[in-house]
């Protein structure tokens, strides 16, 4: 998500965006659009499935949007017990208690489990969960105020000035989840918060610690105006990407490790901070963007390191020249893009499976810092994993770059045949929109809302997270399910994309009404209009007063 000010607009007036990234899968999708009015709100946007409040949207006055913040909201700690005192253990200040709980579980046809686990100050004592060395260990995680959130959503829905955002917003803080909230204001402020409860602690929580470890006790949480934010900042924009977005504020939301690679953040800064003439039309094209300048650096490297494949048999020779005059862009009609992609997705375990055990290779090549830490050491001739990998293995990167290569060509061929040209980047990743229905019985086509080649990877700002499907194909699974753009030159009005309709039910338009014009980066526009004036009209139901007053004695 983005905000930017209307110093840098053609308008003059501020433009807000976001693309919340959410399972794309099963149908219906993850945001219900809505438009809100009573004599309290009037509001639209992206709604919580199950929870009437919005993720994003905007009322006229205030735009929002969220993002993952990743917050570091849970802590590991050993729970040394006293010996000969089994409820009993080592605190900071001296000895806690554990106490005891047991519940009786009910299940179907009348049989019940009993579960039974401790708690301390240090968190909940999980039965069976121990360290490494065999000590318990004891999961501490922030809690949550259900009420004031709730209270939050609607303070933010009818808020009107900066002032009152900012109060919403602080209640919304007492909740479940961890957002960036983006915000723009019609009268020209922009923002960025982190909205979710931080433990005040001297040390972060991504290692194990000891509950007597008095650096890495919880004093409580901080207080809201202490999380990260960024007010009219002198850029003229704030954005947020799954990444660090200010270095000076993160270490009070998390460690470097508690977010994605920084790719997409500086794409969003670098696009936004090259004009003072952003329009609508800019947003959107950000949105769909699948260029990826981050890559262009590891494709050169990459090619480096294959030069000796310009010798080699004629599909090596056609493969390795599709990767050198690959532009970056991951589009559909890519052939570069094939080959990079697989390479890069098979490099990881090769090359951490030969410096890291069997397990803890496997685990860190899925991780999100797998990914970073290979474009490191592709890119510097220096870096002292080569000599590691050299030592442990007596052969130098270039040879486990080539064995990932041939191994890429080799799955191509099998899957699209051997001619190169035919290696299109829609051919390999695809999305299917369907409901659970067509996910798990076989031919069940009617509830399938869109099946489609698509663009983009994980780290393009129009991205494209996608697992595993056949020998070498990819299935998107997750993504911006929908997209809203707000421009405060026209403030009753937004620009939406969802990836299909609110509907399960595939007899119905809402089912697949917006899933090919979605995968196509085409919006729709809606304002907060009256019901009697939406155009285009597929379907409209009006109940007034005094229609619900004679429903309501029907149904007595």
């Amino acid at each position: 998500n983005w905000a930017v000010a209307g110093a840098r607009t053609k308008s003059g007036k501020p433009l807000l965006a976001n693309d919340p990234h959410v399972p794309l899968l099963p149908a219906p999708t993850f945001w219900h659009h809505v438009h809100l009015c009573c004599p309290a709100y009037d509001v639209q946007g992206g709604m919580y499935p199950g929870f009437p409040a919005f993720g994003f949207g905007h009322n006229a006055r205030l735009g929002w949007g969220v993002t993952t913040a990743f917050r570091d909201a849970w802590d590991l700690f050993r729970i040394e017990r006293l010996a000969g005192a089994a409820s009993r253990y080592h605190t900071a200040d001296g000895v806690g208690a554990l106490t005891s709980h047991s519940e009786p579980l009910h299940k179907r046809f009348a049989k019940e489990d009993i579960i039974e686990w401790e708690q301390c100050e240090h968190g909940i004592v999980y039965p069976d969960w121990k360290h490494a060395d065999g000590t318990d260990l004891a999961l501490k995680y922030v809690d949550c105020d259900h009420v004031a959130h709730w209270d939050g959503h609607l303070a933010l829905m009818a808020a009107q000035t900066p002032a009152e955002l900012d109060a919403a917003l602080a209640k919304i803080n007492e909740g479940p989840f961890d957002f960036n909230v983006v915000h723009a204001h019609a009268e020209g402020r922009i923002g960025w918060h982190v909205v979710g409860r931080l433990p005040n602690r001297a040390r972060d929580g991504l290692f194990v610690r000891n509950a007597s470890d008095a650096g890495a006790q919880w004093r409580g949480y901080r207080p809201f105006a202490d999380n990260p934010s960024l007010i009219q900042p002198e850029c003229g924009f704030v954005a947020t990407a799954n990444s660090v977005v200010d270095a000076t504020q993160h270490g009070r939301l998390g460690t470097w490790v508690h977010c994605e690679v920084d790719y997409r953040q500086k794409r969003v800064e670098s696009w936004l901070g090259a004009s003072t003439q952003h329009t609508l039309a800019d947003m959107q094209r950000m949105q769909a963007d699948v260029d990826s300048d981050f890559s262009r650096p590891l494709r050169d490297a990459l090619c480096v390191l294959l030069a000796p494949y310009r010798q080699a048999t004629p599909q090596l020779r056609d493969a390795l020249q599709a990767l050198e005059q690959w532009n970056g862009v991951f589009d559909s009609a890519s052939v570069g893009a094939c080959v990079f992609s697989l390479v890069r997705r098979t490099l990881p375990r090769v090359v951490f499976g030969k410096l890291l055990s069997e397990k803890l290779a496997r685990r860190f090549a899925h991780g999100q810092r797998a990914i970073p830490r290979l474009d490191r050491l592709l890119l510097d001739e220096l870096d002292p994993l080569r000599q590691l990998l050299l030592e442990k293995t007596e052969y130098p990167l270039a040879h486990w770059v080539g064995v990932a290569f041939e191994n890429t060509v080799e799955k191509l061929s099998r899957q699209f045949g051997e001619s190169v040209p035919r290696w299109r980047w829609g051919r390999i990743q695809t999305v299917r929109i369907a409901t659970a229905l067509a996910e798990v019985v076989p031919g069940a086509t009617p509830f399938v809302a869109l099946e489609a080649e698509f663009p983009g990877e994980a780290n393009t700002l129009s991205p494209a997270v996608s697992m595993k499907s056949g020998e070498c194909g990819l299935r998107v699974f997750n993504g911006a399910s929908s997209r809203f753009i707000v421009d405060f030159a026209t403030p009753s009005e937004a620009w939406f994309a969802h990836s299909c309709g609110p509907s399960a039910d595939p007899e119905t338009p809402f089912f697949r009404q917006q899933s090919e014009q979605w995968a196509k980066f085409r919006w729709f526009k809606s304002g907060l209009w009256s019901a009697d004036q939406v155009p285009d009209v597929v379907e409209r139901v009006i109940v007034r007063g005094s229609d619900l007053v004679e429903l309501r004695a029907q149904d007595k």
